[in-house]
C-alpha cells in the first residue's frame, strides 16, 4: 500500500513538472495590409471586425492610415494570423493575400470599396526613345 502511494506521488510530481514548462500564451503582432482602408470610416469597420475575434489585444490595435496597415497584437495559442485576415476580409476588405468578401464589400461605404488607388502615370512624362538600331551583318561592296 505504501509503495502504491509513493508511485502515485511520483507520477503526480512528474505530471506537475511536465506542465510547469507548458506554454500558456504566445503573444505576437500581425501587420496586415488593408489597401482599401482610405479613411476613418473604413478604419472603424476594420477595428470592429477585429474586436469580434477572440485572442487579440483589443486595446492596442494600431491603424496606420498612411500605409493602409493594421498592427494587431494577438495570442497565437488562441487565434492564428489567417483568422485575423479572414475577419477583415469578411468585413469587406482585402487583407494581405485574402480577398474581400464581395457581398460585404458591396455593403461598405463608397470610399471603402475596392483596392488601393493606383497613382496614374505622369502625363507630362516623355516616352523613352527607341533604342538605336543594331548594326547589320551585311557588308557593303
Amino acid at each position: 500500500m505504501k509503495s502504491m502511494q509513493q508511485t502515485v506521488l511520483i507520477l503526480c510530481a512528474c505530471a506537475l513538472a511536465a506542465c510547469a514548462g507548458c506554454r500558456r500564451s504566445d503573444p505576437r503582432q500581425a501587420m496586415i495590409d488593408v489597401p482599401a482602408m482610405r479613411g476613418p470610416a473604413c478604419a472603424k469597420i476594420v477595428r470592429e471586425a477585429l474586436h469580434r475575434v477572440h485572442g487579440i489585444d483589443r486595446n492596442n490595435i494600431e491603424v496606420d492610415m498612411e500605409r493602409r496597415r493594421v498592427l494587431v497584437p494577438y495570442d497565437s495559442m488562441i487565434v492564428a494570423l489567417k483568422n485575423l485576415e479572414h475577419a477583415i476580409a469578411d468585413a469587406g476588405f482585402d487583407a494581405n493575400d485574402i480577398p474581400a468578401n464581395p457581398d460585404a464589400q458591396a455593403r461598405l461605404p463608397e470610399t471603402c470599396r475596392g483596392s488601393a488607388q493606383t497613382v496614374p502615370p505622369d502625363a507630362s512624362a516623355k516616352p523613352e526613345p527607341d533604342p538605336p538600331a543594331a548594326p547589320s551583318d551585311e557588308s557593303a561592296d
